[in-house]
């Protein structure tokens, strides 16, 4: 069936989206974003049209049959999506869809809608969120988190590993030297894809340790790990201004990120918990580098309380929204 539905749209789509798990904020986002006119023509929204439909109508609209600028990729495996396993399931299938025709059409911008990772477990899905899921997706590639909001923009050298994991690869030369080089790599491959250019010179790495190991009784990973290989990468990203490791509390409350462009930190809760306090939990973007697709999406999670009380926040999407604009060349 899905096959059939696209062979008779033969325009490549702009946009892909996935619609998140539809007891969640994805459908009332994309229906606001139909309604206001947000997303660009010939967006692929992989989604069921009946959920979409019901919030679409709830907010102003009259049904979707009345568009037609984007298209409505349906899946109705099951009729049952307010029952939270079928609701999962349904929000593992929508990806699954999406990143299949973002791998077909590889130049075009993946927004993922939030998942509920309580509902895929309850509904057997075999990994525990969209990292996971692309790891396996795409096992000759490693993703890269990375969070961005305005002039803050912040990654994580590690993603969802045990703490005690990320001791490993800070104890090992080449293992970080190649993780880093990717990571400078894609920053490079996206300042160049994006449209208004991102300035990306000035990076920053804080350390693994507490004062960045500034005495060996504090950490030695900074001295004799991390600032050799460091020296190796400036010589290879001449462009770039690549820091000596920082302390991480003061860098960030003491407000040193504001010199940079993009921050690089040993792990995902030093990279992220200082971002989500600067934005306030509820502005940003996720961006997932590293693999052959791009994949966008808001930082927030499914807001199913928001969403059953009407007062969802749409700033997060706006933003992935506003950012897509800029790779649309």
């Amino acid at each position: 069936m899905l096959k059939n539905r696209l062979e008779q749209k033969e325009v490549e789509p702009s946009l892909i989206v996935s619609g998140g798990d539809p007891l969640g904020v994805g459908p009332y986002l994309i229906a606001y974003a139909l309604v206001n006119g947000l997303f660009p023509d010939n967006t692929y929204i992989v989604c069921t049209r009946e959920v979409v439909n019901k919030w679409y109508q709830e907010l102003g609209g009259t049904d979707l049959s009345e568009i037609d600028k984007v298209h409505i990729v349906d899946i109705t495996e099951s009729r049952a999506w307010t029952l939270p396993e079928e609701a999962g399931w349904l929000s593992y299938r929508y990806l699954s869809v999406a990143t299949s025709l973002a791998l077909k059409y590889h130049t075009v911008p993946l927004l993922t809608l939030p998942i509920n990772k309580y509902r895929w477990r309850m509904a057997h899905v075999p990994f525990v969120g969209h990292t996971e899921f692309f790891k396996d997706m795409f096992p000759d590639f490693d993703p890269i988190m990375a969070m961005k909001h305005k002039n803050l923009f912040v990654i994580a050298i590690t993603d969802h590993i045990p703490l005690k994991e990320v001791i490993g690869l800070f104890n090992n030369s080449d293992r970080l030297y190649w993780r880093l080089w990717d990571i400078l790599k894609e920053l490079k491959w996206f300042k160049n894809l994006s449209s208004n250019k991102v300035k990306i010179r000035r990076v920053a790495i804080t350390g693994l340790n507490p004062h960045a190991g500034e005495v060996p009784a504090l950490g030695t990973e900074e001295r004799e790990i991390m600032l050799p290989v460091i020296k190796q990468l400036r010589e290879h990203y001449p462009e770039m201004e690549i820091s000596d490791p920082l302390p991480a509390d003061s860098f960030w409350g003491m407000g040193m990120w504001k010199n940079f462009d993009v921050v690089l930190a040993p792990y995902h809760d030093q990279a992220f918990i200082p971002f989500k306090i600067l934005v306030e939990g509820r502005r940003g973007v996720h961006m997932t580098l590293g693999l052959p697709i791009f994949r966008i999406s808001p930082i927030h999670g499914t807001a199913d309380e928001a969403v059953r009380k009407r007062q969802v926040n749409p700033d997060s999407f706006l933003e992935c929204l506003e950012e897509i604009k800029h790779l649309l060349r």
